[in-house]
């Protein structure tokens, strides 16, 4: 006999002996049951994850500490994470829709495939500090060039740019979409365009939704960080919980939190504009403020330190709130569409709303 004809009646025998065990029956029936078992389903996304509070469920909001809200908003019809959602009314009850179920048409789904720019990296053997400018425009109109203009000359010349001493400085792309400060980022996939005026020139910014492919194509892990730029932290979320499952998707992406940090341009307003006064952080410090945050007893946010944790919040109320601020709060770094009278009065109304 052969090598090969010695090894398969070998492998015949030590089969015949595990068939011949008496409890073979027993494991692979157990085996099979592991594997076909049905999993329990996790719950439908109820009315706290619907983004908005609606005049049905606001005592639900207001009697919801900020930083326990759930993640992103859902659609209370299809169960599905959008960033845009819409007050309607159905059967009698005002519920929160997105664009799909508002239209009363069928919501297949975005393929979560998508054409990923290919962007090429500065050819050195130095660190890459990679800088994302963000927009985000809840009303989808166009913003202010001088307003990018700003985000630009303020990543460029600030001297608290991380690591500005020891990476080589990338600006990547500018990533801009339109979706609500209340939505995940996973969710906003609709992009802004390049040239809102014109009706030929049909290019767009990259969705923020892309961001994380971006960084992971691009980035080499534990050697380059990553810097994400914004007028204020509402322009890429007002809710905690966003910010904890953004940094945590880009862990499960190979980004170590560390190397990720945010730079805002300020957190006040004055005169329609961002006031200067800027902001670096981690994404460990983030994780780090928003837990000592959830630490202060009953979640007062008004004992908090941390400046853009008490901004974010009031943004998050704005949108929370039944009568906050409409829509184009921020336009993509400026409280454009509103005088200070008007942003004043809002803040007395939720103020008077929380206490």
């Amino acid at each position: 006999m052969n090598k090969s004809d010695i090894t398969k009646q070998l492998n015949a025998e030590k089969l015949q002996r595990m068939i011949s065990s008496p409890n073979f029956k027993q494991k692979l029936m157990s085996a099979a049951y592991a594997d076909l078992k049905i999993q329990r389903l996790l719950p439908l996304p109820g009315a706290i994850n619907s983004g908005a509070a609606t005049e049905l469920t606001l005592p639900l909001f207001k009697e919801t500490a900020k930083h326990n809200l759930p993640a992103g908003q859902y659609c209370q019809t299809c169960h599905e994470g959008a960033g845009r959602l819409y007050e309607e009314v159905v059967n009698g009850q005002p519920i929160r829709q997105c664009k799909a179920c508002k239209g009363n048409t069928l919501n297949l789904l975005e393929n979560e495939t998508f054409t990923l720019k290919f962007i090429l990296p500065p050819l050195t053997s130095s660190p890459v500090n990679l800088i994302f400018p963000l927009i985000r425009l809840s009303s989808g109109g166009k913003f202010e060039m001088e307003n990018l203009r700003m985000l630009y000359s303020f990543v460029r010349n600030w001297c608290g740019i991380p690591n500005r001493s020891t990476h080589v400085q990338w600006i990547v792309d500018i990533f801009a979409s339109h979706a609500s400060g209340l939505s995940l980022h996973s969710d906003m996939k609709w992009s802004l365009s390049k040239f809102p005026d014109s009706k030929t020139n049909k290019q767009m910014f990259e969705p923020i939704s892309h961001l994380l492919p971006q960084i992971r194509a691009t980035m080499r892990m534990n050697f380059d960080s990553v810097t994400i730029a914004v007028p204020t932290m509402a322009t890429f979320s007002v809710k905690t919980s966003n910010l904890e499952k953004f940094l945590f998707d880009a862990s499960q992406f190979g980004i170590p939190q560390k190397d990720i940090f945010f730079v805002m341009y300020g957190t006040e307003i004055e005169n329609q504009s961002v006031k200067f006064d800027p902001i670096c952080k981690s994404g460990t410090d983030i994780l780090t403020d928003i837990k000592e945050l959830k630490c202060i007893p009953g979640g007062e946010i008004k004992n908090c330190k941390e400046r853009w944790l008490k901004k974010i919040a009031f943004n998050c109320d704005a949108r929370l709130v039944v009568g906050g601020l409409a829509t184009g709060r921020t336009c993509g770094g400026g409280f454009k569409n509103f005088t200070n009278k008007d942003i004043a009065e809002a803040r007395q109304q939720v103020e008077d709303d929380t206490k």
